[in-house]
């Protein structure tokens, strides 16, 4: 499986330009306190706490119960709408929530609490073809690293069309036996293995269409007689037409909710996937200790799993 992996990280990695995150551990004394962005006004909005972790071995909803010790209650006033949107395990120790700022500052002051980000909204991001790459069917390096077989790409993104001819299982083999997701989607099988959704809903359908394109870039199978509309026809495949599928969805037409990426990104660590691609972006940038979602790219690093993220659709300014 680690060969496998390692050999299909080359193309990944040229797929999408690979973060250039040297991500900080979380849990640093200076680092206490909340990031100075965050809003100054009582209305609720949605922050990402970093707290210190539970006795050892403390289950899903143990921890779930200590982040709500953090919290003034469960719901928000006469709305009853859930406080505590996502709990965080793999990723850091932590939760995302609904506070107003009082009640942020009331947080910040509880024993364990580390320290807080406001959640941004991030935009999506776009690649290239494998023919870049000047992948052959039948030779080379493709064939060499079979195709990625036995390999889970997981997808933070805006979903997936299921049905695609891309998301066929032909010459697919069965998921590893350490794999643990579940698949929500229209047609699951030995290609798409995992679909859940983070944004709400329990839907994984791509209304956007990105998340189509990019799991179709990095792992779509073999589809021949492909073409636009009778223009350019051949065959279709992504970099690792072999390798199997899990979608996290966590963007909507509107982008990419931090506190959502985050979400995906702690179940994906927990699912057992290889290789983690986040076709996804801030307008604005973050230094890498302030940034959650490259925090959690450093845990699910450090469990041995392959992190690919855009850089932008966006060059340099040209000089003239």
């Amino acid at each position: 499986m680690a060969s496998l992996t390692n050999l299909i990280l080359l193309p990944l990695l040229l797929l999408a330009t690979f973060s250039p995150t040297p991500s900080l551990c979380y849990v640093s004394p200076s680092a206490a306190g909340v990031h100075e962005g965050a809003t100054q006004t009582s209305a609720y909005r949605t922050y990402i706490a970093l707290v210190k972790p539970p006795p050892s071995g403390t289950n899903e909803e143990g921890h779930r119960r200590w982040y709500e010790t953090f919290l003034r209650s469960s719901h928000i006033g006469e709305s009853g709408e859930p406080r505590l949107l996502h709990s965080y395990i793999e990723v850091f120790s932590g939760f995302a929530a609904r506070l107003t700022e009082a009640e942020l500052d009331a947080v910040t002051k509880k024993p364990g609490f580390v320290r807080a980000f406001p959640d941004r909204t991030l935009q999506l991001m776009t690649t290239h073809t494998p023919e870049f790459l000047g992948l052959r069917n039948g030779t080379g390096f493709w064939s060499d690293a079979g195709y990625g077989k036995g390999v889970v790409i997981g997808l933070l993104d805006t979903g997936i069309y299921a049905t695609h001819p891309s998301f066929d299982d032909h010459g697919v083999q069965s998921p590893p036996t350490r794999w643990k997701s579940s698949c929500k989607a229209v047609r699951c099988n030995n290609k798409l293995i995992g679909a859940n959704s983070f944004t709400g809903d329990n839907d994984s359908y791509d209304y956007v269409g990105h998340g189509t394109h990019t799991s179709s870039t990095a792992a779509g199978n073999f589809v021949t007689d492909a073409s636009d509309h009778g223009v350019g026809t051949g065959t279709a495949s992504g970099i690792a037409p072999g390798a199997h599928i899990a979608m996290y969805k966590v963007c909507t037409a509107e982008g990419c909710e931090e506190s959502a990426v985050v979400a995906g990104l702690d179940a994906a660590i927990k699912d057992g996937v290889d290789v983690l691609s986040l076709s996804l972006s801030s307008l604005t940038g973050v230094s890498f200790n302030k940034d959650p979602i490259a925090i959690g790219a450093f845990s699910a690093i450090s469990k041995g799993i392959i992190v690919v993220c855009a850089a932008g659709n966006k060059g340099p300014t040209p000089r003239h």
